[in-house]
């Protein structure tokens, strides 16, 4: 089977309410005749780490098995003082650090044999609020 080309990606969030779906679609072409379709889809779970602290006015965008999105008033810089202080409380070690400004932290951080990536950035919403975003590996 010869790969000729990669198709189209797709990604559709739906909400309703507190509930949160999100359907990501992609193609790839293999000779005239075959299309190969990926279809993952993700439901919205409760965020269940006790390791792993929000501020406490942080509102749960969206959170899937392993993945967080946050919103919270805090600027940037306090949200990451604040994620960075409370990882740090909690166990997890600072491996790299890719960005840290006023206008964002980008950040990497291990425990045992899990992965942490951390990336926290201005929302660009009415609110002025900052997002906060989490994926363990």
């Amino acid at each position: 089977m010869e790969y000729l080309s990669s198709g189209e990606y797709y990604l559709v969030d739906y909400r309703k309410g507190d509930d949160f779906l999100s359907l990501s679609i992609d193609t790839d072409l293999f000779e005239e005749t075959q299309t190969r379709i990926h279809v993952e889809v993700k439901t919205s779970m409760p965020w269940t780490r006790q390791d792993i602290k929000f501020p406490q006015d942080a509102y749960m965008e969206r959170s899937f098995e392993g993945e967080a999105h946050v919103l919270t008033y805090l600027a940037v810089q306090e949200a990451s003082d604040f994620m960075i202080s409370n990882l740090e409380t909690n166990g997890w070690l600072m491996e790299t650090v890719i960005q840290r400004d006023e206008s964002g932290f980008t950040g990497v951080y291990g425990k045992g044999l899990e992965t942490l990536s951390l990336r926290i950035y201005p929302a660009f919403d009415e609110q002025g609020r900052t997002r906060i975003e989490i994926v363990l590996e």
